[in-house]
């Protein structure tokens, strides 16, 4: 039964609290998402619920402090450990540099020259004596282990399942079902993972050099050779700035001091960053991790009588009230009065004022400087100049307004200054909804709608990717600042007042994603890579590591604070563990789709030699030049180019109905069908597609075959192309519209000659060309065009073979997701 059909049908949940002998894995990924829909559907009686993962993350955080060896102990040596990176932040509070803007932002940008040096300078060895030095405190210390938290999950389930299943006297019929449910699901599901769960071996070394393969692969190289022109361009614009500071008086008498304007309320943005979603209950915060919730602030009034605590989901707070005040005039941010308090030991509030704007317009700018180089890319012009002009009018504003862009908007409408609440999402959700229809297909019979989905799905993906990396770093930035200036002020644990040490979720967040992208790139096996629900117990590895790695960056939070709060310890370890399970796939998605180990990767099989190089290939984008085509699918797609389909060098572009395929390389036509009725996706009949096959048996140089057609046994064969989905009747009308009458088989087609009309048959979500080399075990021996086979597109035992298009930069080597435009045939 489909998912969706499971959807439709929630008295199906009822099954889930008789079933506890149910054994099949298949199954019980569906069963998951019935269960969460009923939770969804009914809050109050989910509430229980709830509670009990509260509840038992709480116990988790419990057992893992009072198990420590030397808990405290061990956070005095995190904070020895990160001695450099705090003594390098406490700087940034003894200086008069903050005193004017100017000299702020030159300090500032050297620092970032300094950092920059600090990465250029960055070793495999210098990673691997923090980590080894980092793992070696966990151990000693805090016990950290993978087989003690492994052994501690299974505590985790056991409370949940024990008081999930303590069922009051005064339920109802539809809490009690909805109990026994959850606690004979978790039950199961507990029982199938310990049947498969190991604890992988692993050294530091391991630990350092995957680290360094990922920064790698994220671009490190180029960054560190560039450091020294980045960091000067960065300090150029920050430089840049000082002078339009001066002309509008950017930052008033003192660089950090709230501003009142005449034009209405002051901003106030390190006040607003605090508090930015510290009133919020449990579905508002999955909301803020989903980035679909906007910001609560701080303000000061424009008569300069109240600091206000302006909240989306509740009313307004005032903070402070009196004459002529500022944000830091609020006990909140100036006294320890009993309650809850910010400290500025190391670094100003000042300071932190001035920091938290610059970070919002260096973000604001980052994004701007990414969407418009993104805009230079084919396909992808309309969202990425929409998006750039709107962070261009953010970072303007935030720079010289001193308050975010849709605060003007939102006044000059009348609905009323300073409250932002969901406006924050108009533009973004138009301004990626609108653009994303250029590319779109026209003439598709049907399932036009399911290319524009990709399309839109592509541009939520790159939108949202660079403001959670952006954001990422900033919150980071004033989270470790707003740590540190803990140091010297309380210390202890939740009996103290600061709040400053609650601030751990950034870190955290960092140690959860960093600890999924090891756990991806090391520990996961790339064969069970698939669209979900395939190896669907993965997702439950990736929830421990995500465990692991918000346990890890709040103990460095706590370490740079010296202290820590077991409030925030128990929330965060809960939520990074729930966002390493419920982003499992996305996480997946980008880590692993296109991951071939440099083109060796084979699944289970024996692995290739590589890729090829571009130089010499054979290959061209399979459509006529100058035409732009996404690549939905490349090589190791979740989607259908994996291991257990033999599919892993695959590749999907996207091609509107009726639109004309030429040959990547030249050949003979040895098979084709064009029978199966247009937008028909049945899978009898040659494979229940319409495609056409061309053999690679034309003249080439001898080393041009070596290079790219040698099969992972290391010899040499012939090769062929199949070309799949085309629209019916699509090959022999486009032989005949280009002047090459009756029956195309065995005629001889050059690069660049059309070959098929494309279509959408078979296995196909949208109308598109699926394109992939195969061979058939046969030595190159001279022309052999004259041979008459007549070959079936599932007549092919080998595995698919990796091979570069030499019109694609880099290496050749096409990704999901991204355009690319032909340089195939004669313009």
């Amino acid at each position: 039964m489909s998912v969706a059909a499971l959807l439709t049908q929630p008295k199906l949940v009822e099954k889930l609290a008789n079933d506890n002998n149910a054994d099949s894995i298949e199954t019980l990924a569906e069963d998951i998402i019935v269960l969460l829909r009923r939770i969804i559907a009914n809050p109050e009686k989910s509430e229980a619920i709830f509670l009990a993962f509260k509840n038992g993350f709480e116990q988790f955080g419990n057992d893992f402090i009072n198990g420590a060896t030397d808990f405290e102990g061990g956070i005095q040596q995190l904070t020895q450990l990160m001695n450099p990176l705090i003594s390098e932040l406490e700087s940034f509070g003894g200086t008069d540099a903050f005193e004017e803007f100017a000299s702020a932002i030159e300090f500032v940008a050297d620092k970032f020259i300094a950092l920059m040096d600090t990465v250029a300078n960055l070793s495999v060895n210098d990673i691997r004596s923090f980590i080894s030095q980092l793992l070696t405190i966990l151990e000693s210390k805090f016990g950290f282990s993978l087989d003690v938290l492994m052994l501690q999950s299974w505590s985790l389930f056991d409370s949940v399942i024990d008081e999930v299943k303590t069922i009051p006297e005064d339920a109802d019929r539809e809490e009690r079902e909805l109990r026994l449910a959850t606690a004979g699901l978790l039950m199961r599901l507990k029982r199938e993972l310990q049947s498969v769960a190991t604890v992988p071996s692993y050294t530091n070394d391991d630990i350092a050099d995957t680290i360094m393969k990922i920064l790698r692969e994220a671009g490190l190289d180029g960054w560190v050779q560039d450091a020294n022109e980045i960091a000067e361009a960065v300090k150029a614009v920050l430089l840049a700035a000082d002078s339009i500071g001066d002309i509008i008086q950017m930052v008033g008498d003192s660089v950090g001091a709230a501003k009142t304007s005449e034009a209405g309320d002051t901003y106030c943005w390190y006040a607003s960053w605090l508090l930015q979603s510290r009133q919020r209950d449990f579905g508002h915060m999955l909301l803020n991790y989903l980035m679909l919730n906007p910001s609560d602030e701080v303000w000061v009034t424009a008569d300069k009588t109240q600091v206000v605590w302006r909240t989306v989901h509740g009313d307004d707070i005032v903070l402070h009230e009196g004459t002529d005040v500022k944000w830091t005039d609020a006990p909140y941010f100036s006294s320890e009065t009993g309650e809850e308090y910010v400290l500025f030991e190391k670094v100003s509030a000042d300071s932190m004022e001035f920091m938290a704007k610059l970070s919002y317009v260096l973000m604001e700018f980052g994004k701007m400087v990414w969407n418009t180089v993104d805009a230079t890319e084919s396909g992808d012009h309309a969202t990425a100049i929409t998006h750039a002009i709107w962070n261009a009018f953010n970072t303007g504003f935030g720079a010289l307004g001193d308050k975010p862009f849709i605060s003007y908007l939102v006044q000059a409408a009348g609905w009323g200054q300073g409250h932002q609440g969901w406006m924050n999402l108009i533009f973004p959700l138009i301004g990626t909804f609108l653009p994303s229809l250029e590319g779109r297909q026209t003439e598709a019979d049907e399932a036009a709608g399911a290319f524009w989905f990709i399309l839109l799905l592509d541009d939520i993906l790159e939108r949202f990717g660079h403001h959670a990396l952006l954001g990422m770093i900033r919150d980071v930035w004033m989270s470790l600042f707003t740590l540190i200036n803990n140091i010297g002020g309380a210390e202890g644990s939740d009996s103290s007042h600061p709040i400053n040490k609650e601030y751990t979720a950034a870190l955290a967040g960092v140690g959860g994603y960093g600890a999924q992208i090891i756990f991806l790139k090391f520990i996961y096996k790339k064969e069970d890579y698939k669209y979900p629900v395939n190896g669907f117990l993965w997702s439950f590895a990736g929830a421990l590591a995500g465990l692991c790695g918000g346990l890890v960056g709040t103990c460095l939070s706590a370490a740079c604070a010296t202290a820590f709060s077991t409030k925030d310890f128990f929330i965060d370890i809960g939520v990074e563990t729930l966002k390493g399970f419920a982003l499992f796939y996305v996480n997946a998605y980008s880590w692993v789709e296109n991951d071939t180990d440099g083109g060796t990767f084979n699944g289970t099989n024996d692995a290739f030699s590589g890729y090829p190089s571009k130089e010499d290939s054979p290959y061209k984008l399979p459509y006529g030049i100058g035409e732009t085509k996404m690549c939905v699918q490349g090589h190791q797609g979740m989607w259908s180019h994996f291991a257990s389909d033999n599919q892993i060098y695959a590749v999907d572009f996207g091609f509107d109905q009726g639109e004309l395929i030429r040959a990547s390389r030249p050949g003979t036509v040895v098979g084709y069908f064009e029978n199966v009725p247009n937008d028909n996706h049945t899978t009898s009949g040659d494979g229940g597609w319409n495609y056409i096959i061309i053999r690679h048996d034309q003249a080439e140089d001898a080393s041009v075959r070596e290079n790219h057609d040698t099969y992972h046994d290391n010899n040499t064969y012939i090769t062929y192309a199949i070309y799949g989905h085309g629209r019916q009747n699509g090959v022999t009308e486009a032989f005949h519209e280009r002047g090459e009458m009756g029956d195309p088989l065995h005629k001889v087609v050059a690069q660049g000659d059309v070959i098929m009309k494309a279509g959408n048959t078979g296995v196909s979500f949208h109308n598109h060309l699926h394109m992939q080399i195969k061979t058939r075990f046969e030595a190159h021996a001279g022309a052999v065009a004259g041979n008459t086979l007549d070959i079936n597109s599932v007549d092919f035992t080998s595995d698919t073979m990796p091979f570069v298009f030499a019109d694609v930069d880099g290496d050749g080597v096409v990704s999901s997701l991204a355009f690319y435009t032909s340089q195939n045939g004669t313009s």
